[in-house]
């Protein structure tokens, strides 16, 4: 490091330098004088010391432009690049500690040579006290041995994690990069490391673990919840719908048309509120993201449709509607056989609902894109193309009144699109109000 009062130091007056020129001239006259052995000495002496300032004076121009001119000329051009190096070096010693990262200097021995200011504070010790002691002694053994690596591998330029130990036993979080060191002759003489205080994003990513943990608890509560709402809501709807149907089998014939028409109205309640319950429970898990699919390849038009068209049957016969199903193709489609059967349980339940006369006809087939696709088109009430852009909205609903002549909650479509939607299946709509509908569900092709 250069030193400004060296610099100071170097100037020279060329009132010396006259003085140096006179005595060199005089000296070289006496040591003339002695070896001749001249025995006029005190004459001689004065009249030596007169030619050497005479001499001098008539020499010194000359000497003085042509050699101490230029020379202190050189000089000061010398001593001004001198204190322009200085200064710039205390423009960068001011840089390096006004950076947000912190900075060290070590050599090969694993000394540490240079700190800036922002690490001597990341640390809580004074620039001064770090200066000489071995780096390893601010990490523990296994940050020791990460550092050796980090170092091993600096030519790929990657950042690490380091934990430093700080005074007064804290701790800190950091990413490190590291630089080797090259004299002019290309030999490493040591390495610059680069650290960056992540202590607050790794207290957030800690508080964000905690905070994630806390929420899968409550979402394991949650699903534990509901599914002890479904038990405990069902049992007693099983009971009673299994003893409906005890007396339907066991006196059926001597049941007045009166008292049957009772004991139906009760099941189709039963009905309605399983599928309510159904509808809550599938709609709250859905929202949570709670949701468990299991995807296999399963075969719609034989293993789910015709078990779904059996418990329908009976609804449309009463509402004196024809219910059909055409087959053109069995292929197997990979998908989620719970919510497959849901989406079909839902569609076929407001086709026939929504439809006072005519049919309802289901289509399995495969299009010209090689897609399996089923059709459920209906000749009920249609859908005004206002409502069409929101009929899968959560809770939608076309006649949304209080004396409304189809009853529902709004939940059935929603969760149709949201079980599209995760089986990866397009579903599209083709409706006229007065005229009926159809719904178009194109499965994925299978690669």
């Amino acid at each position: 490091m250069i030193k400004e009062s060296t610099i100071k130091d170097i100037s020279i007056s060329p009132i010396l330098v006259l003085l140096l020129v006179s005595i060199s001239i005089f000296v070289s006259h006496v040591i003339v004088m002695t070896t001749t052995g001249d025995s006029h000495y005190p004459m001689v002496f004065t009249e030596l010391l007169i030619d050497s300032v005479i001499l001098t004076a008539l020499l010194f121009p000359l000497l003085y432009f042509l050699v101490f001119k230029p020379l202190l000329k050189q000089i000061g051009a010398r001593e001004k690049a001198q204190l322009q190096l200085l200064a710039n070096e205390r423009k960068f010693r001011d840089l390096v500690d006004s950076m947000n990262e912190g900075l060290i200097v070590q050599n090969n021995e694993g000394k540490i040579t240079y700190v800036n200011q922002c690490f001597a504070d990341m640390i809580n010790l004074q620039k001064e006290e770090l200066i000489d002691i071995d780096l390893a002694n601010l990490l523990d053994k296994t940050n020791s041995e990460n550092l050796v690596r980090i170092i091993e591998n600096n030519e790929n330029n990657s950042k690490s994690e380091l934990v430093w130990k700080v005074n007064k036993g804290n701790y800190f979080y950091s990413l490190v990069s590291a630089s080797k060191i090259y004299d002019e002759n290309n030999i490493n003489v040591g390495r610059i490391l680069t650290i960056t205080d992540i202590t607050k994003r790794k207290e957030a990513e800690l508080k964000l673990l905690i905070a994630n943990d806390k929420i899968k608890e409550a979402d394991n509560i949650k699903s534990e919840f509901l599914s002890l709402v479904s038990h405990e809501i069902r049992t007693p709807i099983n009971v009673v719908f299994g003893f409906t149907n005890i007396i339907k089998e066991e006196y059926g014939e001597t049941l007045s048309k009166e008292l049957d028409g009772y004991i139906n109205s009760v099941k189709n309640g039963l009905n309605r509120l399983i599928r309510t319950i159904d509808l809550i429970l599938n709609t709250a898990l859905e929202i949570s993201d709670l949701t468990k699919y299991e995807y296999n390849n399963i075969d719609i038009s034989n293993d789910i449709l015709p078990g779904i068209l059996k418990d329908f049957e009976p609804i449309a016969k009463e509402k004196g509607i024809s219910l059909s199903y055409n087959i053109s193709s069995n292929k197997k489609v990979y998908a989620d056989e719970y919510s497959i059967k849901q989406i079909l349980t839902h569609l076929l339940d407001n086709a026939i609902k929504f439809t006072e006369e005519g049919e309802v006809v289901i289509s399995s087939y495969v299009n010209t894109n090689n897609e399996f696709e089923i059709n459920i088109k209906d000749t009920g009430i249609g859908i005004s193309e206002e409502y069409s852009h929101k009929m899968f909205n959560i809770f939608s609903q076309e006649d949304s009144s209080t004396t409304r002549k189809y009853d529902g909650n709004g939940l059935g479509l929603f969760l149709v699109k949201k079980y599209c939607e995760k089986n990866n299946i397009k579903i599209s709509v083709i409706s006229e109000k007065g005229k009926g509908s159809s719904f178009i569900l194109s499965f994925p092709s299978s690669t």
